[in-house]
């Protein structure tokens, strides 16, 4: 039955990276440092899960569309059997570069019940 639900999960990611696009991006986690890609290509921000699921991730300032845009919908998760748990609930916000500039996406950990704001994290992003 684990077996069967690790497949699932693999099946479920390889398709959102798929509707993604040709995946020829990369994955970014750290928000110091900037996320420098050419237009045209995928980027993923990789952001820490609640094992709970008590809170999420939300976006809270997209990027500027003329320079990037959301292609997959937020909370792509791995699960993996052999992951922590701190692993395997992180999740995934996958953009594509739109075209030359710069542009910051702000992401929020919110609490599902209170609506608070538990952590923020901006990324800037550079395209070429």
């Amino acid at each position: 039955m684990e077996q069967k639900r690790v497949f699932l999960a693999l099946v479920l990611v390889s398709l959102l990276l798929g509707l993604a696009g040709c995946w020829n991006g990369l994955v970014h986690s750290d928000p110091q440092e900037p996320i420098v890609v050419d237009a045209g290509q995928t980027f993923a921000l990789s952001l820490p899960g609640d094992p709970s699921g008590q809170r999420v991730w939300e976006m809270t300032q997209p990027p500027d569309a003329s320079v990037a845009q959301l292609t997959t919908e937020k909370d792509v998760r791995r699960v993996y059997v052999n992951l922590s748990d701190k692993e395997r609930n992180e999740s995934f916000w996958i953009f594509l570069a739109t075209g030359k500039g710069e542009t910051t996406i702000t992401m929020a950990l919110v609490d599902k019940d209170s609506k608070a704001v538990v952590e923020e994290r901006t990324f800037t992003v550079q395209v070429r």
